[in-house]
């Protein structure tokens, strides 16, 4: 046929050259029709991770230490490139490299990859790395990645599997922020057509959809350390969706479904539902630094925990919650409980029982709903009857300790003193409780819990009015 652009071939054999930092060899590479050219080639590269780096542009990671190896295969158009007329093949092997992610400033260590190119979707084997220092294993498939070489990129859906011996999840700015990169990148004009793709690539790391399914022999929390974490996780722009938490802690269980929102730099929100089946209180309290609360707290506190909980939170950077901005509700059932040396029980002996041990007493079932608002803890009427003694209890306890107020009825049954083989048993909050003295413990000028008589039931009469 007579030679024209449609008719006409390039082809290159064996070829070496250096694009930036990057060695690049090939057999063969064809161009096909000079008019609408089909490229058809495979490179080849030994690399360091650090000279990759000025090859992608990558704002949202940055490579450093290691080694790795790139094989490709590639056939297709060289402009107007789409997902139905280009197909790349091959993988991408790394070792002992580390990977920061700029958005959350969190660095994953001592990395081992490969990553496979397959029918327009990149698949990654096993990812073997350390988050501060605490070995992990990843592997997952981005589907439709071919369509990042687009003009106008579709959605790249990621799904993401995780495993950890030990997943430590105290810094919460570490592992979940991804609005708020250090820096957004831009696109330079001037910039290669690999580097314009790397950035398509950022910006579903920072604001794509990524779904993860998460397990974890141990998880720790500030103090807290459960076991066989399984969760299935939704990641958006500037959110987490947690769907189908459960753990396991001693010999009670947990699940949760929550959405952690970061509204500001290193400012996040829970929304959570929490159930609690059989836990450990004192573990609990302790796990979780006594929610924050001056009492009880751990050293107060034994029985088998059950709550079922639904809350909003603001949270920290280090996870720890705001009680200022708590809000929502908890039924809280406490079995075969105990008051350790706990001070507001322990005052009652400077108004009634003189004679009374009151350092540990063993209670019946604790059940109770409160409310949260705002720092305030709303105590619905709630019966404690004890080893030593009954009472009811109601009110608001402050936990910014400006607020609290709260109501103690004393029945006078409680006159006689009960022997060493009584064992509780609740009589039920409706009831009146017969005769009673009746304790106000109300927060005074200086900031402190008093206990005072309340023989004329202020308390009540101040809630009538409410």
């Amino acid at each position: 046929m007579e030679r024209n652009d449609e008719n006409s071939r390039i082809a290159v054999h064996d070829f070496t050259g250096k694009y930036q930092d990057l060695v690049l060899s090939s057999d063969d590479i064809i161009i096909n029709d000079l008019t609408t050219p089909l490229l058809s080639c495979d490179l080849h590269s030994s690399f360091s991770m650090d000279a990759l780096n000025s090859v992608l542009e990558s704002d949202a990671m940055t490579l450093s230490g290691g080694n790795g190896t790139l094989d490709i295969m590639y056939d297709g158009r060289i402009d107007h490139i789409t997902h139905e007329n280009t197909n790349v093949s091959g993988s991408i092997r790394f070792e002992k490299g580390n990977i920061q992610m700029n958005s959350s400033r969190s660095t994953l260590t001592d990395c081992t990859a490969k990553i496979e190119f397959k029918d327009r979707n990149i698949s990654v084997d096993t990812l073997l790395c350390k988050i501060n220092g605490s070995p992990i294993r990843m592997w997952g498939t981005a589907k439709n990645t071919l369509s990042l070489l687009e003009e106008a990129p579709r959605n790249v859906e990621l799904n993401w599997n995780v495993f950890a011996p030990i997943l430590n999840i105290d810094h919460l700015s570490s592992i979940i922020s991804r609005k708020f990169p250090a820096k957004q990148h831009v696109a330079k004009k001037n910039s290669s057509g690999l580097a314009k793709t790397v950035h398509q690539f950022d910006q579903m790391l920072y604001n794509g959809n990524i779904s993860v399914r998460l397990n974890a022999d141990k998880l720790v929390y500030h103090k807290f350390e459960a076991n066989n974490l399984k969760a299935a996780i939704q990641i958006t722009e500037n959110s987490w969706n947690l769907n189908n938490v459960s753990l396991l802690y001693g010999k009670g269980n947990m699940s949760v479904a929550a959405k952690v929102v970061e509204q500001t730099p290193n400012v996040f929100v829970l929304h959570a539902s929490i159930d609690m089946k059989n836990m450990d209180a004192q573990k609990v309290w302790y796990g979780f630094d006594d929610f924050g609360l001056t009492m009880p707290t751990s050293k107060n506190l034994k029985g088998i925990l059950s709550v079922h909980t639904n809350i909003n939170s603001g949270l920290n950077k280090s996870g720890d919650f705001n009680l200022n901005t708590l809000n929502g509700d908890a039924d809280l059932s406490i079995k075969n409980g105990a008051l350790i040396n706990f001070e507001p029980v322990q005052s009652l002996q400077n108004f009634l029982f003189k004679g009374r041990d009151f350092s540990n007493i063993s209670f019946a079932e604790i059940k109770n709903k409160f409310t949260f608002k705002k720092g305030e803890v709303n105590i619905s009427r709630m019966e404690i009857n004890s080893s030593v003694l009954s009472l009811f209890l109601e009110g608001v306890y402050s936990t910014n300790g400006k607020n609290t107020d709260i109501s103690v009825q004393v029945p006078l049954s409680n006159l006689k003193k009960r022997d060493k083989e009584y064992k509780p048993e609740n009589i039920g909050t409706d009831k009146h409780g017969g005769m009673s003295v009746y304790l106000r413990a109300k927060t005074d000028e200086d900031g402190k819990i008093k206990i005072r008589y309340d023989p004329f039931k202020r308390f009540r009469k101040s809630k009538a009015k409410v």
